[in-house]
C-alpha cells in the first residue's frame, strides 16, 4: 500500500510540473528566450495543450494529489495537506469570480 501511495504521489508531481512547462508558467521561458536570441516576443495567450483538455486547473490538481497520496500520512502532514487544499480551493473561488472594474 506504502509504495502505490508513494507512486500516486509521484503522479501527483509528474502533473504539476507537466502542466508547468505546458503552460509556460516556468520563469517565462519563451520571453527570455525570445529576448537573448533577439526574436520578437508574440503576443501571450493562454495555451490549453493535454491536461488542461481534462482538468480546469492541472497544477493544482497534481498537487492535491501529490499532497494527500502520502505513503506515511502524520498528523502534521494531514494538516499541511488540509490547509493547502482550502488554500487551492480559495484560490480557485477567487480567481472563477468576477471581476468589478474600478
Amino acid at each position: 500500500m506504502a509504495a502505490t501511495m508513494a507512486i500516486l504521489s509521484f503522479v501527483g508531481w509528474v502533473i504539476v510540473f507537466t502542466s508547468t512547462v505546458l503552460s509556460n508558467h516556468l520563469f517565462g521561458l519563451d520571453q527570455v528566450t525570445n529576448r537573448l536570441t533577439g526574436r520578437q516576443v508574440p503576443p501571450p495567450t493562454l495555451p490549453t495543450p493535454l491536461l488542461y483538455n481534462i482538468a480546469r486547473h492541472p497544477i493544482y490538481l497534481g498537487f492535491i494529489i501529490a499532497f494527500w497520496a502520502a505513503p506515511t500520512m502524520s498528523v502534521g502532514h494531514l494538516l499541511f495537506a488540509a490547509v493547502t487544499t482550502a488554500y487551492i480551493f480559495i484560490g480557485i473561488l477567487l480567481d472563477e469570480r468576477p471581476r468589478r472594474h474600478a
